[in-house]
């Protein structure tokens, strides 16, 4: 890039001199930079003649978030990293990129949560880092307990809700630890901690390391250590930072090992028989699982499991039986072996939980000693009642051929289709009507569409439907809770009504229709094909306009709004409205929100009412939910 005009970057540079933002707007006061999730801030011409040997930035967050520099473009190499809290606070990194001449500096959010950016500030390659005094650093070698770290230095981390005898780390947070003199050097570290999730690690960073000194699997038992190996020895004094990855870790203590220093593992005490039936409703943990109405059983949801701990396979392992059954096919059950990544059996669930199936071991399987095991559900939900284990050298029990639920026929919802028979119908609390012509759906009951094929997508459903009083009928997609598509009011004869679908669908999909309240006749049912907007060829606009953008991700969405004057005169007020059908504001920035019937009005703020001739102003909101592909909108 050319030199001339170049930023100054080795002395304080404002984030709002920005020279372009993507998905980020200056901030009301005009002082910083807010900057979304994926969003950046760009400073051009930067002119590094000095060379860079560190980065110093003031930010915070709306939420644990991680701020990165990178050279040229967005997805450049990335010479700095931080991980901003949600205080104000000026964070320094020492980089060892080796960067000189006239560069483009993106600043960019990579994690969820907003980043207010203030300002930003570089060191010259021949620069001197100044380290604080570490005074009289704390011993690392004797067990620390994890609550009494400094909690303003948490993020995604809080102090357990149980008297606040351990730190709870979400996802992607950490806890840092100050001042630890290394002076004995270290070979690994001794962590108490547990998670309810298989394959959540506990990552260790020193200092300002991009990548973690050494990682582990977290197991269950936060009473017994876990060693934590380092991959390099360090001495003098440093900071540490405590990462959960993949899940969230509850972290009791920790304890670091000297150079010269030994793991002492803790004896497992008392231990489950799998040779004997056990019982699912007995399992230590689940996650999106739950039990069963009757108590004795449990419901694994896809995706989910069941944890048992402390098995002791002291007579080794060639297979498990199972007594399970799903409602759908295809579905498997999976069984891994503490912190595997892969299942060390899996078998296919038929519809009989009466009768065992088999879970045969590759030949030369070799597990003793002390585990625990995960049962997962793939593919659908499994009811699993019990499980055993059986010993290593047991004669092969050939397993019969598996009942699998019938494969259902694809349904047409173009074409009209009647609720008494649905192609691949289940029916929960309802039932077919006297004269068979339609189905009667108690209150909380529903009717199963399956495998419904939206070829074209979908725009509105057109349900014929009456009841006897006012009732409620939703459609949901996937389950009775899943996705709301869309309700509507029933009441007297049937008739058709018209649910306008909260989304495009496509693909082969289950429809649930959903009694919320009352007793409703169902009769039929269809869908009218997904149509794209009309797009109007440009026209030059004399007055007052608006257009906006979007960045949505899984349950919310952001608009920027911005109002451009054309009226050929200065403008000293406008008011923007919304359908309340197209959004939901849960919060909003640079205008005023209020409410008119239908709609959601947008009007300014004292300081941007006035908009000279082709002069813009910016404001913006966060909904929650799903944002539809148009949004209707006028200008006042």
């Amino acid at each position: 890039p050319p030199v001339s005009g170049t930023v100054n970057p080795y002395q304080k540079v404002e984030a709002e001199d920005s020279a372009e933002l993507s998905s980020a707007l200056l901030a009301p006061n005009k002082q910083s930079v807010l900057i979304n999730k994926n969003g950046y801030a760009v400073a051009k011409n930067v002119d590094l003649s000095k060379g860079l040997s560190a980065i110093t930035v003031m930010a915070k967050g709306t939420a644990a978030s991680r701020l990165e520099v990178r050279l040229d473009k967005a997805d450049g190499e990335r010479i700095a990293m931080f991980m901003v809290g949600t205080e104000a606070k000026e964070l320094n990194f020492n980089t060892t990129a080796s960067v000189t001449g006239t560069h483009d500096l993106y600043f960019v959010d990579t994690m969820d949560g907003s980043i207010t950016f203030d300002y930003w500030q570089a060191k010259a390659a021949d620069g001197t880092v100044v380290t604080p005094p570490v005074g009289n650093g704390t011993n690392p070698y004797v067990k620390t307990e994890a609550e009494t770290a400094d909690t303003s230095k948490f993020v995604k981390a809080m102090l357990a809700p149980a008297g606040g005898k351990s730190v709870v780390i979400d996802a992607g947070g950490y806890i840092r630890i100050d001042n630890l003199d290394f002076s004995d050097g270290l070979a690994s570290f001794n962590v108490y901690a547990r998670s309810s999730a298989p394959r959540t690690k506990l990552n260790v960073y020193i200092d300002d390391s991009l990548t973690p000194i050494g990682t582990v699997n977290v197991g269950t038992d936060m009473t017994k250590a876990t060693e934590l190996k380092v991959s390099s020895n360090i001495t003098g004094n440093h900071y540490i930072y405590f990462e959960a990855q993949d899940g969230s870790v509850t972290l009791d203590a920790w304890q670091a090992v000297g150079a010269s220093g030994t793991v002492v593992t803790p004896p497992v005490g008392q231990t489950v028989n799998p040779y004997n039936k056990v019982e699912a409703e007995n399992s230590n943990a689940l996650t999106n699982a739950m039990l069963s109405p009757n108590k004795q059983s449990v419901v694994i949801n896809d995706n989910g499991y069941i944890l048992v701990q402390n098995i002791d396979f002291s007579k080794g392992l060639s297979g498990f039986g199972v007594y399970a059954q799903t409602n759908l096919p295809k579905v498997k059950l999976n069984v891994y072996i503490d912190d595997a990544t892969e299942p060390i059996g899996s078998v296919s669930v038929g519809i009989d939980m009466t009768k065992p199936v088999y879970i045969k071991l590759p030949a030369g399987t070799n597990v003793t000693g002390t585990h625990y095991i995960y049962l997962e559900a793939k593919g659908g939900s499994v009811t699993l009642d019990s499980w055993n284990a059986m010993p290593a050298g047991s004669t092969p029990i050939d397993q019969p051929p598996v009942v699998e639920p019938p494969v259902y026929e694809d349904i047409n919802p173009y074409n009209k289709v009647e609720a008494e028979s649905i192609p691949s119908a289940s029916y929960t609390n309802a039932m077919l009507t006297p004269s068979k012509q339609a189905v009667s759906i108690m209150n909380g009951g529903n009717v199963v569409a399956k495998n419904v094929v939206f070829s074209n997508g979908v725009s509105e459903f057109k349900v014929v439907a009456g009841s006897t009083a006012s009732a409620k009928l939703e459609v949901r997609l996937g389950s009775a809770t899943g996705t709301l598509l869309g309700s509507a009011t029933v009441s007297g004869d049937a008739k058709e009504l018209t649910i306008k679908s909260s989304q495009n669908l496509s693909g082969k999909k289950d429809i649930y229709f959903v009694s919320a309240n009352g007793v409703i006749s169902f009769d039929s049912w269809k869908v009218t094909e997904y149509k794209e907007p009309v797009v109007t060829p440009p026209v030059v606009e004399t007055g007052v306009k608006a257009t906006y953008k979007e960045n949505s991700w899984n349950d919310g969405y952001q608009l920027s709004f911005t109002v451009t004057n054309n009226s050929g005169k200065t403008v000293n007020s406008w008011k923007v409205k919304v359908k309340k059908s197209d959004i939901n504001v849960n919060q909003s920035w640079c205008v005023n929100v209020s409410q008119e019937g239908d709609y959601y009005v947008f009007t300014p703020m004292s300081w941007n009412s006035t908009l000279a001739n082709g002069q813009s102003t910016e404001f913006g909101m966060i909904g929650r939910g799903q944002v539809g592909s148009t949004i209707n909108y006028t200008v006042e």
